[in-house]
């Protein structure tokens, strides 16, 4: 009986999370502020709106002044990207259980729909959206550990076949020797979304066209590729590194623009995290935008934001980690000028 009186009956203020339940059920009123534990953001230029995730599995969607959706995913599972199919209102949500949602803002609600498991997959490494002319029509890339490359119908929640690695990237790069298979990052020409930038095993770059099937160019670097990014225009691009190096390249040509440059060099310095490469309104000069990259002994555990055009620097000291950074774009040129 003592035994029995013992695991039923605990001292006072000794709660366990199923008592809780059982007594007691909360239900949310009212949301307030900035979301907590964010883990991705994302951004539709067309329509204006900004959606935040969390680690939590909460969805927040911000438009207009007081204007704001919410949901969450699944059995409130982690996410870990979100990227919006532009002007539809669409957003295409992947957890960290590599499940996709698609949360589609209609009135003053947001409707959920879960996209069919692909066995085919594998385990997922990056994705990018692919925004057309006709917003129906736009798709996720979904890169894979095995190389090749999937699309995610953003309307339908469809996938289909993109690129085969074994089909398409060994036989036009014809290696001497084995290389490596996974796509690290996919980005989409600003100017032409027929042509990508794949990177392989965060050392190899293909310049890739979708319409023809076929590799355009392609670029070995031999340190590891953390980022890359598009000018505006189309003709360059731009890559980061994990030493804390930026290079830059113009897409018809074998050799750099530039050589590879440390900008808080000489010393060793953190990994760059995300370059974008932009344009101002109010200046002709590209900006260079990065996270990290700062001298690794006197900066390291700093958490930064540099903005770099020609030979001025300025850099952005916060007091937490960066989860991500957008460029919101101007209404005078809703693709490249902010």
């Amino acid at each position: 009986m003592l035994r029995f009186l013992r695991s039923h009956i605990h001292p006072a203020g000794d709660f366990r999370n199923a008592d809780i339940h059982d007594f007691f059920e909360y239900t949310p009123s009212l949301r307030h502020g900035f979301p907590q534990l964010v883990s991705s953001l994302a951004y539709d230029y067309i329509l204006g709106l900004m959606a935040v995730g969390t680690s939590d599995g909460q969805v927040r969607i911000f438009g207009a002044e007081n204007v704001e959706w919410s949901s969450t995913t699944p059995r409130n599972t982690p996410i870990a990207h979100m990227y919006f199919a532009a002007g539809l209102g669409s957003l295409i949500v992947l957890c960290s259980d590599q499940s996709f949602h698609k949360f589609q803002v209609a009135g003053d609600i947001i409707e959920r729909t879960t996209a069919t498991t692909e066995d085919r997959l594998k385990r997922i490494t990056c994705c990018e959206m692919q925004n057309v002319q006709d917003p129906t029509n736009a798709r996720l890339f979904i890169g894979t550990i095995t190389g090749n490359i999937f699309g995610l119908c953003a309307v339908s929640l469809e996938f289909s076949e993109v690129l085969l690695f074994e089909e398409t990237i060994v036989k036009s790069m014809n290696p001497s020797k084995d290389i490596g298979r996974s796509a690290n990052q996919i980005m989409v020409n600003p100017t032409d979304v027929n042509q990508v930038l794949i990177a392989f095993d965060n050392h190899i770059i293909v310049h890739y066209n979708l319409l023809s099937n076929e590799v355009l160019h392609h670029w070995i670097v031999q340190q590891a590729i953390t980022s890359l990014a598009w000018h505006v225009d189309g003709e360059y691009f731009i890559c980061s590194h994990s030493d804390g190096s930026l290079g830059a390249w113009k897409i018809q040509c074998m050799e750099p623009m530039e050589p590879s440059v440390i900008p808080f060099g000489p010393f060793p310095c953190t990994s760059i995290n995300k370059v974008q490469w932009i344009c101002a309104s109010s200046h002709p000069s590209p900006i260079k935008l990065f996270t990290g990259g700062m001298p690794r002994a006197s900066y390291g555990d700093r958490y930064t934001l540099t903005a770099v055009r020609g030979g001025k620097m300025v850099v952005f000291d916060f007091g937490s980690a960066i989860v991500d950074f957008i460029v919101v774009p101007s209404l005078q040129n809703q693709k490249c000028k902010a």
